[in-house]
């Protein structure tokens, strides 16, 4: 009787065992489970993450310390400005108005004293001699006078020199008679000139150029300045200004 029992569990383990069996299972397990279907295109819709409550602590605390950081920043920027307006309302504004009056009168002189200055041209290139004195006329200038070579400039400096000044001599690098530097000698250093010609060695030589001297270094030991080409009538008046 025993081993009849025996036989029939053996027969229903068997039964549960049965490919049936184990595919009927493996369905209910399916069923049961929380992972939702694929969608049309197979892919698998993603769970959102939940932050854990010491990660969500620390995202907290890191933007609290960005906060007071921007806070700090605005405070010292509220403080700077403060101690700004606080000087600024020490300034005595009469004084200021005082100063810009002295500074726009001593302008207004300089300008004035640039433009009674006298000016020799002595540039081969006849477009760019007339367009030198036409720019110094429109400033104001009167007292111009142009020549094409360095041996007419140098007649009409000694005739002119032996009873005033001519102050500016703006001279062309590339002149058809003279080197400059042998120009600029007999004007500076020339002693039986320079005793006919008391007002000579006061002349400021300025030097217009392209920008092309080989021996533009040398040349500052016997000019006053340099006009390099392209320039304005700002750029003229500036290095005149500064001789």
């Amino acid at each position: 009787m025993k081993d009849n029992d025996n036989e029939k569990r053996l027969r229903e383990i068997e039964k549960e065992l049965s490919p049936e069996a184990l595919k009927k299972a493996a369905s209910i397990l399916g069923a049961g489970t929380s992972t939702p279907p694929a969608s049309a295109g197979g892919s698998k819709k993603k769970k959102n993450k939940v932050l854990k409550p010491s990660a969500l602590k620390s995202n907290m605390t890191s933007d609290k310390e960005r906060i007071s950081n921007i806070l700090s920043n605005i405070e010292s920027a509220k403080s700077l400005l403060s101690n700004i307006i606080k000087e600024i309302e020490k300034i005595d504004k009469k004084e200021i108005l005082s100063q810009l009056t002295e500074v726009l009168a001593t302008l207004d002189n300089v300008e004035k004293d640039i433009k009674e200055k006298s000016v020799m041209l002595i540039i081969p290139d006849k477009n760019l001699r007339r367009s030198v004195s036409a720019n110094l006329k429109t400033y104001g200038f009167t007292d111009i006078t142009e020549y094409e070579s360095g041996k007419s400039a140098l007649k009409a400096l000694i005739t002119k020199t032996a009873e005033k000044k001519v102050d500016f001599i703006l001279c062309d690098i590339n002149l058809i008679d003279f080197t400059v530097d042998s120009f600029a000698n007999y004007i500076k250093n020339d002693d039986k000139i320079n005793e006919s010609c008391p007002f000579l060695k006061f002349s400021k030589i300025v030097l217009v150029t392209k920008g092309n001297a080989a021996n533009m270094e040398s040349l500052k030991k016997v000019v006053d300045g340099f006009l390099m080409w392209p320039f304005n009538i700002n750029d003229i008046l500036r290095v005149l200004k500064n001789l």
